[in-house]
């Protein structure tokens, strides 16, 4: 009897070594969440669109991520009426989520803002504690996140429109010749912005 249970101890210990040794450790995933705004210089009453994009994935489980999530902040002294697509997004704390199977390149969603009426200078758009998930339970390997992303939007600076008109120069000489006197008179005026010389001979 001592025997069979030093040998079912044994089989135990021999089993869970096995188990240990096979067990594999997966790659944690890597991705990123790639922003770019329609333009960064605007007039009052535009609109900038942010469109995101999935990109450098590897290491996802499938092959693809499941969700996406992040937050935006906004000046909203420049801009208001946001709007959006794709994504689901509380107005109120400026969190978004978006869920779906993306792989590498996928196109994200978009968010758009206005630019008041009345806004001067610039504005600054931020999106932070952006992240994507591939679905699997343990959080440090499905899990990738990218560097938040900071937009400063300016209003354009309208051209002058001045002119400048050179000096006209206009030089006038008259020559009038008496006889039988013999006398000579030479007037020569010159007229420059309003400056007058004369000169008589």
């Amino acid at each position: 009897m001592k025997n069979l249970k030093k040998l079912i101890v044994m089989f135990l210990i021999i089993s869970l070594c096995i188990v240990l040794n096979s067990t594999s450790y997966a790659a944690a995933l890597q991705a990123t969440i790639n922003i770019t705004a329609s333009k960064t210089e605007v007039s009052v009453g535009d609109t900038v669109t942010f469109t995101m994009k999935l990109t450098d994935v590897s290491n996802a489980e499938n092959g693809e991520v499941s969700a996406i999530g992040g937050k935006i902040v906004y000046d909203t002294n420049f801009f208001e009426n946001i709007t959006y697509t794709g994504v689901i997004l509380n107005e109120t704390t400026g969190q978004f989520t978006e869920t779906g199977s993306f792989s590498n390149n996928s196109a994200l969603g978009t968010i758009t803002l206005k630019v008041k009426d009345n806004a001067t200078g610039s504005g600054s758009v931020t999106f932070s504690e952006l992240e994507a998930d591939d679905g699997r339970e343990n959080y440090a390997e499905s899990t990738a996140t990218t560097a938040d992303k900071t937009f400063t939007i300016s209003i354009e600076e309208a051209s002058s429109g001045n002119t400048t008109t050179e000096p006209t120069n206009t030089t006038e000489e008259n020559t009038t010749t008496n006889e039988p006197g013999n006398t000579t008179e030479e007037n020569t005026t010159t007229n420059e912005t309003g400056n007058t010389t004369e000169e008589n001979t």
